[in-house]
């Protein structure tokens, strides 16, 4: 398992029915073998080296990186470059009478309004 590769494949049977199914997993499995048999000649009715069993606790901390292609990159520079150029070109364009927006008029100008309509 290289560092790059995230899960495992296993084959496992199901206990009830025997059928083999393959199960991705982080789980990586090692074969550890017992000292007992790389001694030459051991007795193994010893007990010094019992049933072995290794357990690896390490937890690698996870980096994701996102590699866009150049010419993602290239494309949403010249969008980008486009909407600000149109950007200026509208707002360069924009005069004091093409705002919707007035100035407030005074309140005297507005009160003449309001008794010319009257009248």
């Amino acid at each position: 398992l290289s560092s790059f590769q995230v899960y495992s494949f296993t084959w496992q049977a199901d206990p009830y029915t025997g059928v083999l199914n393959c199960y991705r997993s982080p789980v990586v499995t090692y074969d550890v073998i017992s000292p007992a048999f790389r001694i030459e000649g051991y007795d193994y009715s010893n007990t010094t080296y019992s049933t072995w069993s290794e357990s690896r606790y390490d937890i690698e901390p996870l980096r994701l990186y996102l590699l866009e292609d150049e010419s993602y990159e290239k494309t949403l520079f010249l969008i980008g470059l486009v909407f600000a150029i149109v950007s200026f070109l509208i707002v360069g364009r924009c005069t004091e009478d093409s705002f919707r927006v007035k100035k407030r008029e005074s309140g005297e100008e507005v009160e003449d309004m309001i008794r010319t309509k009257d009248q």
